[in-house]
């Protein structure tokens, strides 16, 4: 699992959690059983970005990365499968 985890979400109408950190990922589980959970997508992001918003209803995932030197800072966008 990523490490250094900012921020869990779960889908209640696909059963999947969303978990972001700042290790470089935001990884995907979905449900599997009455309390388990199996990793199926892990989605590479610039480490140190690990605060991130997810809105099911327009099923964007969205993530903001620190500004390092003279590169600004930025909110990236990824359109999830749910």
């Amino acid at each position: 699992m990523v490490s250094d985890t900012d921020d869990l979400y779960r889908d209640e109408k696909t059963k999947q959690i969303f978990i972001g950190g700042s290790g470089g990922a935001i990884n995907t589980f979905k449900r599997t059983g009455s309390n388990t959970y199996k990793l199926v997508t892990e989605i590479k992001t610039p480490a140190g970005a690990r605060t991130s918003l997810l809105v099911p209803e327009l099923q964007p995932l969205l993530l903001a990365t620190r500004a390092n030197g003279s590169t600004p800072a930025k909110l990236l966008v990824y359109k999830l499968r749910l």
